[in-house]
């Protein structure tokens, strides 16, 4: 997946001329993909934070049109948190990423973000062309994706839930004491 966001950015540009990617964050890849936006004549489309400090990062996502989160498709089952999806969602940029893993659990297709098919470069194209021509749907996904995380996942949230499942252990373990 390493190819996705130029290979997206270059299907974009065909028909949003002015559009930018910002990357936030550092990586061993960075070098790597830069070479390959320089190789397609798209680094000029490409901002490159870097790493900056956690309480900077809300302001710099606010900046977004779209957050992505391409994740590759997963062959397994295994729990992932995608943390950076709840920080898109939180604040109010929809977020556009695969159908998998725990993110079919968090977006809501079509209500809080757009969810793809994983490793569908057209699909994702297509999810983030539609987006970028109309604005009035971006913010109401986006308005709708703080609003879910607001209710659903703070740590204030958590801890109720978390609370609520003892709660429930207790209970079960006291109706089945034996006599």
């Amino acid at each position: 997946m390493r190819a996705v966001p130029s290979a997206l950015l270059a299907s974009l540009l065909d028909t949003h001329p002015s559009l930018r990617m910002l990357l936030v964050g550092d990586g061993s890849l960075r070098d790597e993909f830069q070479d390959s936006l320089r190789v397609r004549g798209l680094a000029d489309h490409v901002v490159f934070a870097g790493a900056v400090p956690h309480e900077d990062v809300p302001a710099l996502i606010r900046q977004f049109d779209i957050a992505l989160a391409p994740y590759p498709a997963l062959n397994h089952d295994f729990y992932f948190s995608p943390l950076k999806v709840y920080e898109y969602m939180a604040c109010g940029v929809v977020t556009v990423a695969p159908r998998c893993g725990q993110l079919t659990e968090l977006i809501r297709d079509g209500e809080t973000g757009i969810l793809y098919p994983p490793g569908d470069l057209n699909a994702l194209t297509a999810a983030c062309a539609g987006l970028l021509n109309n604005p009035k749907r971006r913010s109401t996904l986006g308005q709708s994706a703080a609003r879910h995380v607001r209710e659903n996942f703070t740590w204030e949230r958590n801890a109720q839930r978390a609370v609520e499942l003892g709660r429930g252990l207790a209970g079960l373990r006291a109706a089945v004491r034996p006599a």
